[in-house]
């Protein structure tokens, strides 16, 4: 797509947006397939182009958006919406405010990095005249202790930079709010305050067993998938590449306190299992207790193109108790003679009992499950489970649901 101004090109950009990365997931249909400029349940994308120096006072101008030819378009179509800003002089020389905050946030555009134990991600923008070089950052957990950092750079005039800042003691306090201010641009005082302080709410990351183990079943793609395991610091713990089809990988390891991260990525796009490509198989990801054999986090297995989550050992943030109901449970598919999927809702960092009982009440297979998505999809091997009637019970600390399964060979 092309901006002209005066009928000579001056902008044009690539309108393509990559789905597989959308931060509304799972969700049914076809959300992880590229489109033009936006994805099912994200933002349309929006582009700013400085035309200022393009034009001179009191110059006519003609602006014109255009998209290149297409012979067939057939029924397809753009909508497209484009406003021109006009502005004045900045009113301050020296000021700076924080943008937006990226982590720790419950926003739902960042929701894929969230939630965190390390390091936040926050940006800054400079809202005044002289170029900013330097501000002092100041953030934590509303409450608590706050860190201080000092930024150094170069910023124009509205321009804006994320920056990471190092990890604050996530302990000193039980409000889940973390909050960032920024003062001394360029070494002065601010000159307008209301925008420099953000206040973000967010959710705490889950704590772990020091002794886990991470479960892998590939599908029939074995080359699309790799992950990683990384402490607080980079350092690579776990790093498994290149796995042989429909085959259960099982890495165990014992964690000293600390926050990590788990990365699955799929260059494929479509996860572990996706609806419109049954050519790829199922397969799942998920992390047990070493001690008890519980799944302590279970991943969807559509995610896209990666998974991606932190969480502590030896310690957890403060965190006000909560009720713990099932809600929105079903299995699914039924009958099913392989892999049975257990769909509910609950509220993060619960924990669930699934219990797949027969018909004279003997439990046959059961697994404690660890919430860590709104609509959590927990995938239950039934391959070694024989023909009949069964039921699977989901039982938390307030509630208890019960489903028929027909498991068929």
């Amino acid at each position: 797509h092309t901006l002209r101004l005066n009928n000579a090109i001056n902008f044009s950009r690539s309108v393509w947006k990559e789905c597989a990365t959308n931060p509304i997931y799972p969700q049914g249909g076809t959300w992880i397939y590229d489109r033009a400029g936006w994805c099912p349940g994200s933002a349309v994308d929006m582009k700013e182009y400085e035309i200022t120096p393009n034009v001179t006072p009191g110059q006519t101008i003609n602006i014109d958006y255009s998209l290149p030819s297409i012979g067939n378009p057939g029924s397809s179509n753009y909508r497209i919406n484009n406003q021109l800003v006009t502005y004045g002089s900045a009113n301050f020389t020296n000021d700076a405010a924080v943008d937006y905050v990226k982590s720790p946030t419950t926003r739902v555009e960042y929701q894929r990095l969230n939630p965190l134990c390390n390091e936040p991600v926050v940006a800054i923008k400079n809202t005044g005249s002289t170029t900013l070089t330097s501000l002092v950052i100041t953030y934590g957990r509303t409450g608590g202790t706050l860190a201080t950092y000092n930024w150094s750079g170069n910023l124009a005039f509205l321009q804006s930079v994320e920056v990471v800042l190092p990890q604050p003691d996530w302990t000193s306090s039980s409000t889940n709010e973390f909050t960032v201010y920024v003062s001394n641009p360029n070494g002065q005082a601010d000159q307008y305050s209301w925008n420099d302080t953000l206040h973000s709410a967010f959710n705490t990351p889950m704590q772990l067993p020091s002794g886990l183990i991470f479960e892998f079943k590939t599908n029939n793609y074995p080359s699309h998938d790799s992950y990683n395991l990384k402490d607080s610091q980079g350092n690579i713990i776990i790093n498994r590449v290149g796995q042989a089809a429909n085959t259960i990988y099982r890495d165990t390891v014992y964690l000293p306190n600390d926050c990590y991260t788990v990365s699955l990525n799929d260059v494929g796009d479509d996860g572990l299992s996706f609806w419109a490509n049954t050519a790829q198989g199922s397969g799942y990801f998920r992390i047990r207790d070493v001690s008890s054999g519980a799944a302590v986090v279970n991943f969807n297995a559509d995610f896209g193109d990666n998974i991606y989550q932190q969480f502590t050992i030896g310690y957890a943030l403060p965190v006000t108790e909560i009720s713990t109901p099932v809600t929105n449970f079903s299995v699914y598919p039924n009958p099913t003679s392989d892999i049975l999927t257990a769909q509910f809702s609950m509220p993060l960092n619960s924990e669930v009992k699934l219990s797949l009982v027969n018909v004279i009440g003997e439990v046959v297979l059961n697994e404690t499950v660890r919430v860590t998505q709104e609509i959590e999809k927990f995938a239950i091997d039934l391959s070694n489970v024989q023909c009949g009637v069964y039921y699977l019970v989901a039982e938390s600390t307030d509630s208890k649901e019960v489903r028929k399964v027909v498991v068929t060979k």
